[in-house]
């Protein structure tokens, strides 16, 4: 199951305030008691199995899409030919800044931390490592690597031994990012567990059909180790008797052009009462 992820310096998303990379995390709010049956709880980790990410420019939903495709995508087939355009260009310096991407996830109860970095301008890999987390919040690197000159492969695809194996394997089958919408899909999704699924619902007419299927969903995963993660333009989803406020994540843009990842959760709760209409109306927007 996903835990979290991170990505810096690609497309829209630069650095946040912190200059730390954009995190989008599926670990629950643990103060939220209601829709227990929402989360994945292992008495060391609750995760969500539901979220749903707005964004009122649609690029920075099509982003985060890309950014998570482009890490699956550089893992399994090496780096794209056309990435060297790819680096965040909301800052002249970002160009020959190391872009940032790394998965937190959990495989038969143990829990990994795989990343690397690259300068995206010049196709060439800076930094590469896989970390086992242990619930007390120690680490156990299990390797950790810089490039040279003469080596540009990612390790994690070539070596055979167990752990790497299972977060490779992870990557390649449970980390399922469908392309475009899923509309015609739907049916695929409910028929497989055990999968975290990405997907993009932004071109969906029909906001009562959408609706229903997540309540359809939320029911099928009540017992699954299975995540739905979407995004979507479908404004009555924001129903807190539907959904959790941690459930609900938006994606805006700064006054510095990048876009920024962040969840309902880290506002107060004087708008739930109505949240789409507090969406509609800008509420939600980062400065």
């Amino acid at each position: 199951m996903l835990i979290r992820f991170n990505v810096g310096n690609f497309l829209s998303f630069s650095e946040n305030e912190s200059g730390l990379s954009e995190e989008f995390s599926m670990i629950s709010n643990k103060n939220i008691k209601n829709k227990k049956r929402h989360i994945f709880d292992n008495d060391e980790i609750q995760l969500l199995k539901f979220a749903a990410l707005y964004g009122k420019d649609a690029r920075s939903l099509k982003n985060l899409l890309k950014a998570m495709k482009f890490m699956k995508d550089t893992i399994l087939n090496d780096l794209p030919a056309d990435c060297k355009e790819m680096y965040c260009k909301t800052d002249e310096s970002n160009k020959t800044k190391p872009s940032y991407f790394e998965l937190e996830i959990m495989i038969n109860h143990k829990y990994y931390a795989y990343g690397f970095q690259m300068i995206l301008n010049q196709r060439k890999f800076v930094s590469e490592w896989l970390v086992e987390l242990n619930s007390d919040g120690s680490e156990k690197i299990i390797y950790e690597r810089g490039f040279s000159d003469l080596d540009n492969k990612l390790l994690l695809p070539s070596v055979k031994e167990k752990v790497m194996k299972d977060v490779y394997q992870w990557i390649k089958e449970d980390f399922v990012i469908y392309p475009s919408n899923l509309n015609n899909k739907l049916d695929d999704l409910i028929m497989n567990e055990e999968k975290t699924y990405v997907a993009s619902f932004d071109n969906c007419k029909d906001q009562n059909e959408i609706y229903t299927f997540v309540q359809e969903y939320l029911k099928f995963a009540e017992k699954r180790k299975i995540q739905l993660i979407v995004t979507t333009n479908a404004t009555n989803l924001m129903d807190l008797k539907l959904l959790r406020r941690d459930e609900i994540w938006f994606i805006s843009r700064r006054r510095t052009k990048n876009h920024s990842i962040y969840s309902l959760d880290e506002f107060d709760d004087r708008f739930d009462k109505n949240l789409e209409i507090a969406y509609l109306d800008g509420r939600f927007n980062v400065i």
